[in-house]
């Protein structure tokens, strides 16, 4: 690894880089050979894995997204684009040629080291997950080094434990059933008899009657998509206790489901029916084209924006460890002018305690801060994150004079949330909220920093889990008090 270019990583055919960065790959005959193919076609990431993406809560569903992944062949720079995102994380597979196929891993930019920044990244997904769907996916991330489990192999273990509890959660509502067209020969009639195709045919020994019917049948195209992932998956998780047997379960339940793997490749139409087991179905899809199709130039796998990932995680902790407060995610206030433009406000959380009517507005932050206590790096900064100050202020305005807020005259209250780079301080939140209570004279404020440090810690061990969930609560309740 070049010293110029120290945001990238390989690990046999896994490529890591950091999110926003390009990076160069090493002077080999194989990494020269792919940045030859990505040169000339620029693989996208597949409308499935947009759709998954989107219905896992980790991309904005309002938002046109689009990416793709090129490679600049004379200096092999490697570089990953997405539109629509403003900062794009996730990981995929590609192929190149007929055989050989990548992984490549794009990390968050605050992490110096792929694989901390790895660990943390699937430790907020394994948390937002939780609060979305119930279940814990407990899959131990510490493996990552050369010579343990690859990355690939990690990834996909976290999307069969997805896809084996997302899927069980819908069957227990009930499988989906058709009507399905069979035709069938017997002397015996039990069906429409198909008198066309009958009339063809020449009478020979025994008498066998064409007909046909339509059962209501599971046997249709998409649980024979969900059975073929849910067998794969079943293998992958052998040994793995309750998990494993889960998944048995669903192969039970599909036992008059043929395991055809043409039926993959047969489109399905989602009616209200069937709707609900779109993201299960997405995640099927990813599950049976994760090493990609021979000669297809798709990037799939899974594409998360950054700092809705961090909004969810923010919020998971709150609604965990607030009692007496309702947490709720994007609620509307409203239409602020702005500019001239009236533009709907949806702040990233609103909390209102059930008693008092106490509301706090919320504003969760992704971003890289650094240390340095220099005055006019500090200018800089506040410059920087004056926009931050400005929304937090429409935000708190708005829900201090929304009637249907419901909230209490007087008592409303604002903090900041950042996710902050290694190396900021405690220094950096007193210079934030003193240029706010400048600008927006307001006294009670608050700016919190969630070192990504610490969130690593927290993916190895509970304890720590348990104590930033409590810390980011405690805090952000004890702004009441601010004065």
């Amino acid at each position: 690894m070049t010293e110029e270019f120290q945001n990238c990583w390989y690990e046999g055919n896994i490529i890591a880089i950091r999110e926003g960065e390009s990076c160069r790959l090493p002077d080999e005959p194989e990494y020269e050979a792919l940045c030859n193919s990505l040169s000339k076609v620029k693989p996208v990431v597949s409308d499935a894995s947009l759709e998954l993406s989107q219905g896992l809560g980790f991309l904005p569903r309002e938002e046109i997204v689009s990416a793709k992944v090129q490679c600049d062949a004379d200096e092999r720079l490697l570089l990953f684009q997405a539109e629509g995102v403003s900062s794009p994380v996730g990981i995929f597979t590609f192929n190149v040629g007929d055989s050989k196929s990548y992984t490549l891993v794009v990390y968050p930019k605050i992490f110096d080291d792929p694989r901390e920044g790895l660990r943390t990244l699937f430790y907020t997904i394994e948390r937002v997950l939780l609060e979305k769907t119930g279940y814990s996916l407990t899959v131990k991330l510490t493996r990552l080094e050369a010579g343990g489990e690859n990355l690939f192999d990690i990834w996909m273990r976290i999307i069969y434990l997805i896809y084996i509890k997302v899927l069980s959660r819908e069957l227990l509502k009930g499988a989906y059933h058709e009507y399905t067209r069979v035709v069938w020969e017997d002397p015996r009639v039990s069906g429409k008899i198909l008198v066309s195709k009958q009339v063809r045919r020449p009478v020979t020994g025994r008498l066998r009657i064409i007909q046909e019917s339509y059962p209501y049948s599971l046997d249709n195209t998409l649980n024979r998509v969900l059975k073929y992932a849910a067998n794969i998956a079943y293998r992958r998780l052998l040994g793995m206790g309750n998990i494993a047997n889960e998944a048995k379960r669903i192969l039970s339940l599909f036992s008059d489901v043929r395991l055809d793997p043409s039926s993959v490749w047969v489109k399905f139409e989602f009616n209200r029916l069937s709707e609900r087991f779109e993201i299960p179905y997405r995640i099927a899809q990813l599950i049976i084209f994760a090493k990609g199709l021979p000669g297809e130039k798709m990037l799939n796998g899974i594409l998360i924006d950054m700092n809705v990932l961090f909004e969810r995680y923010v919020y998971s902790l709150l609604k965990q460890q607030l009692r007496g407060w309702s947490v709720e995610y994007q609620k509307e206030l409203g239409f602020a002018s702005i500019w001239g433009k009236r533009i709907k406000q949806r702040p990233d959380l609103v909390l209102k305690h059930s008693q008092n009517n106490t509301c706090i507005v919320l504003d969760v932050k992704y971003s890289v801060l650094t240390s340095s206590y220099e005055p006019s790096l500090i200018v800089d900064r506040l410059k920087q994150h004056v926009d931050d100050l400005r929304q937090i202020f429409t935000y708190h305005t708005l829900l201090e004079n929304l009637d249907e807020s419901g909230c209490s005259k007087g008592a409303v209250y604002s903090e900041l949330i950042y996710l902050a780079g290694e190396g900021a301080s405690s220094g950096y939140a007193r210079s934030v909220y003193g240029a706010y209570e400048t600008v927006a004279r307001q006294k009670c404020f608050k700016v919190t920093l969630l070192s990504p440090k610490a969130i690593a810690e927290a993916a190895e061990n509970p304890a720590v889990s348990a104590m930033i969930e409590e810390m980011i609560a405690r805090e952000v309740v004890d702004i009441k008090g601010c004065g």
